[in-house]
C-alpha cells in the first residue's frame, strides 16, 4: 500500500494476500484507492489494482494469528494507528489476546481485532 497512486509513493506497509479491503475508487493508471479494516481505526492507501482480486475463492490467505505479548513486563500493549510508538493508541489489548496478522512496516506489524479495526504491535509484543 502506498501513500499516492503512484510506485513513487511513500510505502505505508505490505500487506498480506487474502487481506480484505474496500475499493473505494479507481485511481486511475492501474491504481485503486483502497481502505482496511473499520472499528476504531482503520488504513487507507492506494493498491495497485492488478493486486486485487474480486473472487476471494481464488485467493491464498497469507494472514495469520498471533497472541500478544508483553516485552515490559506489563498485562497489557498499546496497539498505535501506525507503525511507530509516536503514534495514537487506537486500544489496549491483554496479553494473550488474539490478533489476525495482516501486513508489515518494518519492525511493525498491521494486526486486525474482531471489531474490524487495524493497528500496529511491535514485532516483539508478538508471540
Amino acid at each position: 500500500m502506498r501513500d499516492q497512486p503512484s510506485r513513487d509513493g511513500r510505502s505505508v506497509g505490505k500487506f498480506y494476500s487474502g487481506t480484505q479491503v474496500e475499493i473505494v475508487s479507481d485511481a486511475g493508471e492501474g491504481w485503486s484507492q483502497v481502505t482496511i479494516g473499520g472499528g476504531q481505526n482503520s488504513v487507507s492507501g492506494y493498491m495497485m489494482s492488478s493486486y486485487l482480486s474480486t473472487d476471494g475463492s481464488s485467493v491464498v490467505n497469507g494472514t495469520f494469528e498471533k497472541e500478544v505479548a508483553s516485552p515490559y513486563g506489563t498485562q497489557s500493549v498499546v496497539l498505535r494507528s501506525r507503525p511507530s510508538d509516536s503514534y495514537d493508541a487506537v486500544a489496549m489489548l491483554a496479553v494473550g489476546d488474539a490478533v489476525t496478522v495482516i501486513g508489515v512496516s518494518g519492525s511493525y506489524y498491521y494486526v486486525q481485532l474482531e471489531d474490524g479495526s487495524v493497528g500496529c504491535l511491535s514485532s516483539d509484543e508478538l508471540k
